[in-house]
């Protein structure tokens, strides 16, 4: 009975999903269409399309948002279709027909995506006190790993039917398992987890209730888990710092990435700790945010020492921008309440933004420092001759 009503209430979840999101689930559809028009024959404009498809999708989203945040009831709700639609479209024509530096264009869709699901968490919170940032963070959290552990197991099941369907009674294309993979990822998926998107626009006791309901689970699992071994790593990122202090410390290509993954660590835990009233997670909100910034410090200059060898490429353009925010970040959870924890997702999609606009994006930036670096280097090697690269044998390794 009780299995009976869960399955009630998650269909009636999906139906009032359905008729909040009408536009996100029209982009949804065209999405799956796309990506079945391309399993079953690949077509030439398919990335460009599902870039399109995708924004389109997060732009509808984040109108919605928007729409219960901010409008009046009577606003026409298809403004939100046009809207997204002409978005969509522009993006659309920033992108080029051939695959000329088509690494930009999947980089740039996933920051512009990132940041558009940032402002899908944060608008609902703005200018309300009952709904700090980090309350909401905790209600997407929880239903994103719902619907992930949901799409695994449905997309499981249903690969392992049509796989024994397949190798006992009779041949099916593998392309049929592909369009089941598709529906289940970009349509079921995506409702599903729509349908456990809190709604705040109605001032509902029980739906803040909820969407600030620590599961007991995840209670255990963050406070006896995960915050013992955020401090176990502490201690083993500290202990490298002492023994590495000297040397080629500060240009190892390791600190990078030990320090960004640690600070992104301490961010998520952070926003989701502060919804559990526990010592460890009082202590965690008190100690760690200080510890991240001076770890984010030490990053911050590691960077800097790479850029003066290297010069700045994309990558390490987004390592500085991530820098940048984590040191804000840090010193807002430091000394702000906690309830002020949403001031970070502004900061965070300005940055994003920034990250790829026009002539200050990641790859312009990092282009131009290239081509300085280069053309130094030739220079004071004697390798340009009246406008032209000549060879130069004796040329240092180091420049080499």
């Amino acid at each position: 009975m009780r299995i009976l009503n869960n399955f009630k209430s998650s269909m009636a979840g999906i139906m009032l999903s359905l008729s909040r999101y009408p536009i996100v689930i029209i982009w949804l559809m065209a999405v799956t269409v796309m990506n079945a028009l391309q399993i079953h024959e690949a077509f030439d404009l398919y990335s460009r399309f599902l870039f399109t498809g995708l924004t389109g999708t997060m732009f509808a989203l984040v109108g919605q948002h928007s729409y219960e945040r901010f409008t009046s009831k009577g606003t026409n709700h298809w403004l939100l279709a046009i809207s997204s639609l002409i978005l969509a479209i522009l993006y659309y024509f920033t992108m080029p027909d051939n695959n000329e530096y088509a690494l930009i264009y999947p980089i740039r869709t996933i920051v512009l995506l990132f940041s558009l699901f940032i402002a899908f968490i944060w608008i609902p919170t703005i200018k309300r006190e009952r709904i700090p940032f980090h309350v909401n963070f905790l209600a997407i959290f929880k239903a994103l790993m719902t619907t992930i552990l949901m799409s695994i197991v449905l997309a499981a099941g249903v690969a392992a039917i049509l796989s024994s369907v397949d190798f006992l009674l009779f041949s099916i294309d593998y392309r049929v398992t592909l369009q089941a993979l598709n529906i289940i990822g970009f349509l079921f998926a995506t409702i599903y987890f729509l349908s456990l998107v809190p709604n705040y626009s109605q001032e509902n006791p029980e739906v803040l209730a909820r969407a600030s309901e620590v599961p007991r689970f995840l209670e255990v699992l963050l406070v006896f888990i995960i915050i013992p071994i955020v401090a176990i790593y502490t201690f083993v990122l500290a202990a490298y710092v002492a023994i590495n202090i000297g040397g080629d410390f500060w240009t190892n290509n390791l600190l990078e990435p030990l320090l960004v993954s640690y600070a992104i660590i301490v961010t998520v835990v952070y926003l989701l700790v502060c919804n559990i009233p526990h010592k460890y997670s009082e202590l965690f909100q008190k100690i760690f945010p200080k510890i991240m910034l001076a770890v984010v410090l030490f990053q911050t200059v590691a960077s800097v020492l790479r850029i003066q060898d290297y010069g700045i490429t994309h990558g390490r353009y987004y390592v500085i921008l991530f820098g940048i925010f984590s040191t804000i970040t840090a010193i807002i959870f430091s000394f702000y309440q906690k309830n002020k924890s949403g001031l970070i997702a502004p900061i965070l999609i300005v940055l994003s933004l920034i990250s790829v606009a026009p002539f200050v994006n990641a790859f312009t930036v990092s282009r131009h420092s290239q081509e300085n670096i280069l053309e130094k280097t030739l220079m004071e090697n004697g390798m340009v001759v009246a406008g032209e690269v000549v060879p130069n044998g004796e040329i240092t390794i180091e420049d080499k």
